[in-house]
């Protein structure tokens, strides 16, 4: 009778042990291809690879590489930091979680410093417009910038579309150079904004530069 129950208890565990989720069974893996991508002046796009039987990610930041706090949670593979200081060096890691809310390590920290781009360096001309700064890839509810030199004190309007309809956002429209020509704007991507590319028309001084960004949902 001892050998049957000793038999029927083993049979118990082995059976116990293969029902186990994957995950619970061990620590889920730390998520890898981590990449920090600077957005614009104040913001950077953490992005990662997916993590098998992961549920959500956590995004950490440091200023030492040491001590790192929490900025977001998400179930996509990538967050946007923001209100980060320019200049300023940051680490960024990530964290997997399961759905039994098992943790793992954190990933490989990567490194960015969010800076205005080196406005000197022409991306797009046309004529005198020279655009030296572009918006990439912009997320919903974020802040896009655009830079240009130009003739010196001359009216440049810049007009974004969104499908066929031209945005409104405060920071577009028209401004006047300075005196070496140069002007920036800078508006906000609204949460409702559809992901996709957008054109971008600048005109003034005689020229017109047509080019586009695009914009994510986060």
């Amino acid at each position: 009778m001892k050998k049957l129950i000793s038999v029927i208890m083993t049979m118990f565990i082995a059976v116990s042990a293969l029902t186990l989720p994957a995950s619970a069974a061990g620590k889920i893996a730390a998520p890898t291809g981590v990449t920090a991508k600077v957005k614009s002046d104040t913001t950077v796009r953490v992005s990662w690879d997916k993590v098998a039987d992961a549920f959500k990610y956590t995004v950490y930041y440091s200023t030492d590489g040491k001590t790192y706090k929490g900025y977001a949670t998400t179930q996509a593979t990538y967050a946007t930091v923001k209100k980060l200081t320019t200049g300023k060096k940051y680490y960024f890691a990530v964290k997997a979680a399961d759905k039994n809310g098992n943790k793992s390590a954190y990933s490989k920290a990567v490194t960015a410093t969010p800076k205005i781009s080196d406005s000197t360096t022409v991306k797009e001309s046309s004529g005198a417009i020279k655009v030296t700064q572009m918006p990439g890839t912009v997320t919903n509810n974020d802040y896009a910038i655009l830079r240009i030199t130009g003739k010196p004190n001359t009216k440049y309007k810049l007009s974004v579309y969104y499908s066929t309809t031209v945005s409104k956002a405060e920071g577009t429209g028209t401004k006047t150079s300075d005196a070496n020509g140069i002007v920036m704007w800078k508006w906000k991507v609204g949460a409702n904004t559809k992901a996709g590319e957008h054109k971008i028309v600048i005109s003034g001084g005689g020229d017109t530069l047509t080019t586009k960004f695009e914009t994510v949902k986060e």
